[in-house]
This record gives C-alpha cells, sequence and structure tokens, in this order.
C-alpha cells in the first residue's frame, strides 16, 4: 500500500521529508506573515529544532523574533537571510 502523504513511501524506503536548509526556510517564511505563528507552534518548532541538534538556529531565529498577542512574527523590515547566508554567517562566529 502507497502512503498517502507524496514525500513518504516507506515500502520503497522512501523519505523526502525537510531537510535543515528547507525546514529553515519554511520557519522563517511562516514567521514573516502578518498573522506569524501561535506561541504553542514556535515552542514546538524550537522543541524540534533543539532535539535535532540546531542550536545555530534557534539563535537566528530567537534574535529575529518579536512577540504579540500570543502570536510570534519577524518585523517587515527585519532582513531574513536564506539558510546558506546564515549558516555562513553562523559559521564565522563559531556558532554551530
Amino acid at each position: 500500500m502507497t502512503s498517502q502523504y507524496p514525500n513518504i513511501n516507506p515500502e520503497q524506503g522512501e523519505d523526502k521529508t525537510m531537510n535543515t536548509e528547507s525546514l529553515y526556510n519554511f520557519i522563517m517564511l511562516c514567521l514573516k506573515d502578518d498573522d506569524g505563528i501561535s506561541e504553542e507552534a514556535y515552542s514546538a518548532i524550537i522543541e524540534y529544532l533543539l532535539s535535532q541538534n540546531e542550536q545555530a538556529i534557534v539563535i537566528e531565529i530567537n534574535s529575529k523574533c518579536k512577540s504579540a498577542n500570543g502570536r510570534r512574527y519577524i518585523p517587515d523590515d527585519t532582513p531574513t537571510d536564506l539558510f546558506e547566508d546564515t549558516r555562513a554567517r553562523l559559521n564565522k562566529l563559531n556558532i554551530r
């Protein structure tokens, strides 16, 4: 039986879930939205990133995020680099 989810087909050993770069860019897109995301969703994302040993991304997201009315967001005037730019900058600072 084929999975109902197009990115996962366990019978064929496939797992096309997001890599770190895709996840980072997706999170930034969600946070840069007018409504942002709920505090609960934000906490879940942070916990997941920490469980995946992605402290550098947590630091980056926390440094840009604001909170209001139970929502987390990144203000429109805040630059959000793509993953490669962010990773290169953090590597220069020896943050991993």
